[in-house]
């Protein structure tokens, strides 16, 4: 079996998602959890808490960044926007200057990553984005409920666009929260992805599960995001 603790890598969610009796599988240098008992689909489809941490993420800086990687074949979205290639990577464009990228390929970020670093000096540089921020994923009707108790911000699906991007402070720990709907036959669900500090993933996450929890939800595994159709990864899967 699987524990979070035998591998190179750690969440901060790790020891609370281990605490509630998940179940891991291995994801290159780190644990993922498969299963966390007591939370069903109907309760994700309320409020669900994922923690999708171990999964790759990268990002870029620099006046030239956008120039760089739209060289690389990859796009250009407006600032606060995002867009998704046909191979499953996301490009979450956070300034004029600043790219966020996630994707279930580490060896497609890593590739751009060196291939960055060989290049002639340019006005565009790498940012390793998984050692300094968390990645949670989050989907139910009630997470506009859940953000207005810890964020400011109006995040409502019907203010907040289905390729939207709000940069804001959740539950006091600045957050970068993307929007994006798990698609299912019988229509959209929302579903967002949380980037924020690392030094406070552990109080985020036990904060988020909390407020999950009192809404019906509770945190959850890649089974239930499979199930949701809630994976953020189109071709392929996490797992």
């Amino acid at each position: 079996m699987t524990r979070p603790g035998d591998l190179i890598w750690r969440s901060p969610a790790a020891p609370a998602l281990e605490a509630a009796g998940a179940s891991f599988i291995a994801r290159d240098d780190a644990a993922i959890a498969e299963t966390v008992p007591g939370t069903t689909t109907d309760q994700a489809e309320r409020a669900g808490l994922a923690d999708l941490s171990p999964l790759p993420r990268t990002g870029f800086k620099g006046a030239g960044t956008f120039d760089w990687l739209t060289a690389q074949g990859l796009p250009a979205p407006e600032t606060n926007r995002w867009t998704r290639t046909e191979d499953g990577l996301t490009v979450a464009r956070l300034g004029p200057g600043e790219a966020l990228l996630f994707t279930n390929d580490g060896a497609r970020l890593a590739e751009l990553t060196e291939r960055q670093r060989a290049e002639e000096p340019t006005l565009c540089y790498p940012v390793p984005r998984r050692d300094s921020h968390v990645w949670y994923r989050l989907t139910g009707r009630e997470m506009p409920e859940l953000f207005a108790r810890l964020c400011a911000v109006d995040l409502r699906p019907e203010t907040f666009p289905a390729d939207g991007i709000a940069q804001t402070s959740m539950a006091l720990v600045s957050a970068v929260v993307v929007r994006d709907d798990a698609v299912r036959k019988g229509g959209s669900l929302p579903a967002f992805h949380l980037f924020a500090d690392f030094a406070s993933g552990k109080y985020l996450w036990e904060t988020l599960a909390r407020a999950a929890n009192d809404l019906g939800g509770g945190p959850m595994g890649l089974d239930i995001l499979r199930a949701l159709a809630a994976s953020p990864f189109e071709p392929g899967d996490p797992a």
